[in-house]
């Protein structure tokens, strides 16, 4: 639902308060709707994502959230993003000069809560979204009526999990970790088009972290999804602060 990589250029500012509100705001380049095509629609919006220097910024997006941490160990909050993807027709799809003067506004928002206290730690995120003038987008890619590779109009998802920290081996700290995910990225779509069952999904993950140092991390999971289950995977990965 929101890409774990999507870069941007833009610019913000962020305070917060004595009571533990934190707060941000700014103004950002906006994805390339022209990008979308025909094997899109089960990753969402991402494949309209540009990198960074490559991006075109006819159109900006701007963004606002919060989070508050007044309370001992929890912290919640929530954030909203808003900008127009169409490029004003000058992006780098094929076809982008069909979307010329269309509003093809992309809005995503999220909730999310985190506890971590007393050896648990409890996560849960919420995130949603909209896509106006699909019907340009959808033409631009030379997607037809009838078809269930359209761009969506709505998407959303959302996911729970629950890890415990009070295991140890030796000097190393282990926590078990369960998530529960379930999401749809093409949840609604203009009317003539159809939606892909595939492209939503419930998918369970139970996983281990082996921590070497506070700051490096070890981890091993597998993940069960019910719809594909040509996607079930084991994952091994490193992490790091640094």
């Amino acid at each position: 639902i929101i890409p774990s990589t999507w870069r941007e250029i833009g610019f913000g500012f962020a305070g917060s308060t004595i009571g533990g509100l934190d707060y941000f705001a700014g103004t950002t380049t906006t994805p390339d709707a022209s990008k979308f095509t025909a094997s899109s629609a089960s990753t969402g919006f991402k494949k309209m994502r540009v990198s960074g220097k490559q991006v075109t910024a006819n159109d900006m997006g701007y963004y606002a959230g919060f989070n508050y941490t007044g309370l001992p160990g929890l912290k919640w909050g929530g954030t909203i993003w808003t900008g127009n993807t169409a490029q004003d027709g000058q992006g780098k799809g094929t076809d982008a000069a069909e979307l010329a003067n269309v509003d093809a506004r992309l809005t995503i928002w999220d909730l999310h809560a985190q506890y971590d206290a007393n050896d648990w730690k409890l996560t849960a995120l919420y995130a949603a979204g909209t896509l106006d003038d699909t019907e340009a987008i959808n033409a631009s890619a030379s997607i037809s009526a009838g078809s269930d590779d359209a761009a969506p109009e709505e998407f959303s998802g959302w996911y729970v999990e629950a890890g415990y920290k009070g295991l140890m081996l030796g000097d190393y700290n282990i926590q078990p970790f369960y998530r529960y995910a379930d999401y749809n990225t093409q949840e609604k779509v203009a009317a003539g088009f159809t939606t892909d069952p595939n492209n939503a999904d419930t998918v369970m993950t139970y996983g281990i972290s082996f921590y070497l140092d506070p700051d490096v991390v070890l981890k091993l999971d597998l993940q069960d999804f019910d719809n594909n289950g040509q996607n079930d995977s084991t994952n091994i990965g490193i992490g790091w602060m640094f």
